[in-house]
This record gives C-alpha cells, structure tokens and sequence, in this order.
C-alpha cells in the first residue's frame, strides 16, 4: 500500500492508520442498545442467529441490508437464504425504523441524524441515517482523540479512519465521543518501520 511510503520528517515519530471496526453496524447496534461486548459484530450477528455462511458472505449481506437492498437481491449476494435474510432484518429492526424515519420525513420534509443534522434525501432513510451519523461519529470521536493525546499529530482523515503521528505506538482498542458515548472498536496499524 502507499501508505507504507508516508515519513515524517521527524525521525522519532510513528506514522500510524486508526481504523474504526465495521462502523456502521456497529454504531447502529449500539444505538439500538444492543450489547455484543466489544466481540467482532458479524460473528456476533452469526452466532446469535445460528447462520452458517463465510464471513465476508454475511458482512456483504448485512451492508446491503443497511443500505436498502432487497432480500432476493441480498440472498444472492450473500448466499444466505431469504428466510435468514428476514431474521438479520428483524435482527436490526430495519422495517420499524424505516417506517419511523418515513414518518419523520413526511412530518417535516427532512430527517436528522444521530446528532441532529438535517439530512434532505428520501431515498433510502436507513442508510442514510446510518452513514450520516456513523460519519459524524467518526469526526467527532477522532477529534476528541487528537485534543485528548497532546502527543498526537493528525495528518488526514479517510472517512472511518485517520492518519496520525505520534512518539510511541498508540495503544487502544476503541474510541468514543462523549455526545453518544459509544466506544466502537478501532485497529491500529503502524505505517512506518522506524
């Protein structure tokens, strides 16, 4: 990857990737107030709903869901059978939320997110409610981040993840943001072999 190529022209500092974990679902699962104690969410979604498909088939499977797909369409995506795909969708509670978002949309010809931005768009509510606010989560967790650790230096945001250098290797396992209070699980990789 290029990013491997980045150096700061400090020697002393670690060129680093933060990474937010299956964003979406996991901000909307905690929104929810559905627990899975920090576990990874699709396993969690598998165990708990007794589905036997590969991982990445089920991760597929759920984001289409999230972003609107119909069941037929998400089946064959994801090889999971439709009956399965009816259970992940009760699972997150699309149809209720998506009937409250609609009714929201028609009350005032918008909806907001999580965190009260209006968002103008009647396609597809769900997702857009979900990227909106996951976004929003994002900023707001990396900017309590960066003012949090003086030691860190941000150097790029890519939507669910940051760039920054620092002069030890950050350890953590989540972030959070005190508006919500969600701490959502976080990779950290190290980009620079110094």
């Amino acid at each position: 990857s290029s990013r491997k190529l980045l150096k700061h022209k400090n020697k002393n500092r670690i060129i680093q990737e933060i990474d937010f974990k299956s964003c979406e679902p996991n901000f909307y699962l905690k929104y929810k107030e559905i627990d899975f104690n920090g576990s990874d969410v699709y396993s969690f979604i598998m165990k708990k709903l007794n589905i036997d498909v590969d991982r990445s088939n089920f991760k597929r499977g759920v984001l289409s869901i999230i972003y609107g797909a119909h069941e037929s369409t998400v089946s064959k995506i994801s090889k999971i059978p439709v009956n399965k795909v009816k259970k992940i969708k009760e699972f997150f509670d699309i149809e209720n939320f998506s009937n409250d978002l609609e009714k929201e949309h028609k009350e005032n010809g918008f909806i907001k997110n999580f965190y009260g931005r209006p968002l103008l768009s009647k396609n597809n509510l769900v997702n857009h409610w979900i990227q909106s606010s996951a976004a929003d989560y994002c900023c707001l967790a990396f900017r309590e981040f960066v003012l949090n650790n003086k030691n860190v230096e941000l150097h790029g945001v890519i939507h669910d993840a940051v760039i920054i250098s620092s002069e030890t290797l950050i350890d953590t396992d989540f972030l959070k943001e005190n508006i919500s209070n969600f701490n959502l699980p976080v990779t950290v990789k190290k980009l620079t072999d110094n």
